[in-house]
């Protein structure tokens, strides 16, 4: 094994392609922050041609891609902009994205984001209201096991009186 390929196979994450290199099978990370683009993932393989064209209109002029878990390697580069690199890729953290199908992707991912952090709300909600109300039956069970000792022991102890009364008849 080259020494070139010992390294790729090591630090598979420093791989490089222009969007337009992009096809279904690409594995592929986003160094954009999680709100700053559409896809449930910053990472996934590519499954669709709208995938790819959501990725193009995000105006990223590279992409992270992971051969070892890509099923196939992008499309050769047709122009030296588009030669992939190895050098690493500064992080977006807000990209200036104009396309109104992409913001609509976007407005969608932050309404199912403040969905699901409402039903979250809810769920904690309810787990400590579940708590509550578990620690209550079994402060009464075990009210109930203590109030029957209890009446157990002045039962015996009346019908002990009871005998000895009516025994002294």
């Amino acid at each position: 094994m080259l020494e070139t390929d010992a390294y790729a196979m090591t630090n598979e994450s420093n791989y490089f392609v222009h969007p337009d290199q992009l096809q279904v099978g690409v594995y592929i990370q986003l160094d954009l922050h999680w709100m700053a683009h559409p896809f449930s993932f910053g990472s996934f393989k590519i499954k669709s041609i709208d995938q790819i064209e959501t990725l193009k209109k995000l105006g990223l002029t590279k992409i992270r891609y992971i051969p070892n878990k890509s099923d196939i390697q992008p499309l050769v580069a047709t122009s030296p902009a588009m030669t992939p690199t190895a050098e690493p890729a500064p992080i977006a953290i807000h990209n200036e994205v104009t396309d109104p199908a992409v913001l609509a992707l976007l407005a969608a991912k932050r309404q199912r984001q403040a969905q699901h952090e409402q039903r979250q709300a809810q769920l904690d909600a309810c787990e400590k209201a579940f708590g509550k109300a578990a620690k209550t039956v079994r402060s009464i069970n075990s009210q109930i096991h203590i109030d029957a000792k209890k009446n157990r022991s002045r039962s015996r102890s009346t019908r002990q009186s009871n005998a000895r009364f009516t025994a002294d008849r």
